[in-house]
């Protein structure tokens, strides 16, 4: 059984009918396994709260249903270690993301990495003309690259820096109380990034997060695929947190180009067996009912 996760937009391809298939045609493939994770229930619960002039109501409540209605195996969660597959409804872990809103904290350190991001490569870019064409690399070569190395040894640097705020992230949304229990545990203690250390991280779920993270700042720094966008900013987070949940299943499908690249080098450095593929491939791994 291939278990399968869908990147947000597949979900709203299918909703838009940008891809032609049913709820019922999804479900009658007998070699595939559906999960979802608690980042899609978040980027919905931000959708419907950010629509406040009920323009996408139909549209938003349309891709819920799709998810709601996909023979799902469970909802992928986070824990103090591994990933977890919690075998749950839709709301009812869309009534613990109310519960528990990051929403703000989400567009706050979104907007920073952003900014951080564009800077560094604006200067790279100033020095260095010939970073433009990262892109045109393979998800090996990249890792080559002079500049994507010198930002790599910055890690311990961002593992600091990500220690030092976390309190105030925890606080801001679990109380204060909480948030004493919890830091001790998210606490990163020092560790050196290294390739194929999948294996390692892979039952330290606050340790992938800040991984995952660095690497996609890392690539979007350096030129490799990044997001040109500001109004990616929230999607850019959710991107990172998809490609680590991704990291469950046997195949990460998105329909965006640019996203599976920077994940099919990621997944390549960290040694993540996973596969990055479009939504046509994952048609031609699915078997119907016959």
């Amino acid at each position: 059984m291939n278990r399968i996760y869908f990147d947000t937009n597949i979900f709203e391809d299918i909703v838009k009918k940008v891809i032609d298939i049913s709820t019922n045609e999804l479900n009658s493939f007998t070699n595939v396994a559906y999960y979802i994770s608690t980042a899609h229930v978040e980027e919905y619960f931000i959708a419907i709260k950010n629509d406040s002039e009920n323009k996408y109501t139909q549209y938003n409540h349309n891709r819920k249903v799709l998810m709601s209605s996909l023979n799902l195996k469970g909802i992928l969660n986070p824990s103090n270690t591994r990933i977890k597959n919690k075998p749950e409804k839709f709301d009812d872990c869309l009534s613990r993301v109310k519960q528990f809103d990051t929403t703000d904290i989400i567009v706050q350190k979104g907007r920073k990495i952003r900014q951080e991001q564009s800077d560094f490569f604006k200067n790279l870019l100033s020095s260095n003309p010939d970073v433009q064409n990262n892109s045109n690399l393979d998800f090996k070569e990249i890792w080559d690259k002079d500049e994507v190395k010198r930002v790599l040894a910055e890690f311990p640097d961002y593992v600091e820096a990500n220690n030092a705020t976390l309190f105030y992230e925890l606080q801001y949304v679990y109380g204060t109380h909480n948030a004493l229990k919890l830091a001790p545990l998210k606490k990163i203690a020092s560790f050196e990034i290294k390739k194929d250390c999948f294996e390692e991280i892979s039952n330290q779920y606050s340790l992938m997060e800040i991984i995952f993270e660095f690497l996609h700042s890392a690539l979007n720094k350096c030129g490799y695929n990044r997001d040109k966008k500001d109004s990616t900013v929230i999607s850019g987070i959710y991107d990172t947190t998809h490609s680590i949940y991704g990291t469950y299943c046997d195949y990460f499908v998105s329909s965006d180009d640019r996203l599976r690249k920077r994940i099919s080098a990621i997944y390549y450095y960290l040694g993540v067996p996973t596969k990055v593929i479009t939504f046509s491939d994952f048609l031609n791994i699915a078997d119907k009912f016959k």
